[in-house]
């Protein structure tokens, strides 16, 4: 047997899937996925660095204090998803090394890679996300009432629909922006 007709065997059992560039991959649907079960720990922090952050500054009457922790609050998921990330890939890489990506490598000690600081900044992913859902909503809705500081029950019949509509479009926005990511990766 020669070595180009064993390449040939070997490649037989190798079938390419093709996926058109401009869908989401899996790996980007799975990220939108984990990254819509994480949003609650996110907007947990983020609530409670801002309300901590104003009872500092009522308390000290420093509108100056105020800014610091405003910024914070808008900072601190970034840090929450960093270092979520990469302690997630520290215990992957001790438990389960086979599965671990070879981009991130062997993660030590509680400074984050780079790898791990990139998907950090996925908490613009779910800003623009965000945005971009509520521009759809109100084009899909045209709810005359519409009100960002009411409950979706009280201007509409159908919250479980408007919520899920609402859930759908921003997964749908986040697989798509983490495959334009990858596509600027690759």
């Amino acid at each position: 047997m020669t070595k180009s007709n064993i390449e040939g065997i070997s490649n037989q059992g190798q079938k390419k899937f093709h996926w058109p560039v401009w869908f989401p991959y899996p790996s980007s649907w799975l990220k939108a996925l984990v990254l819509g079960l994480f949003i609650r720990v996110i907007v947990f922090v983020f609530t409670h660095t801002g309300e901590f952050g104003m009872r500092i500054a009522n308390f000290t009457n420093s509108p100056e204090l105020f800014i610091i922790f405003a910024i914070l609050a808008i900072l601190s998921p970034i840090f929450v998803i960093t270092f979520t990330h990469h302690l997630f890939h520290i215990i992957v890489s001790k438990f389960i090394p086979s599965i671990q990506a070879p981009e991130i490598g062997k993660p030590k000690g509680l400074i984050p890679g780079i790898v791990s600081i990139w998907e950090g900044l996925s908490w613009l992913v779910i800003c623009l996300s965000t945005l971009i859902s509520c521009l759809l909503l109100v084009i899909i809705f045209p709810i005359s009432n519409f009100n960002f500081y009411q409950p979706v029950e009280l201007y509409t019949k159908f919250p479980e629909t408007f919520t899920l509509i609402f859930t759908g479009i921003w997964i749908i926005n986040v697989a798509l922006l983490y495959q334009i990511d990858f596509l600027f990766k690759k």
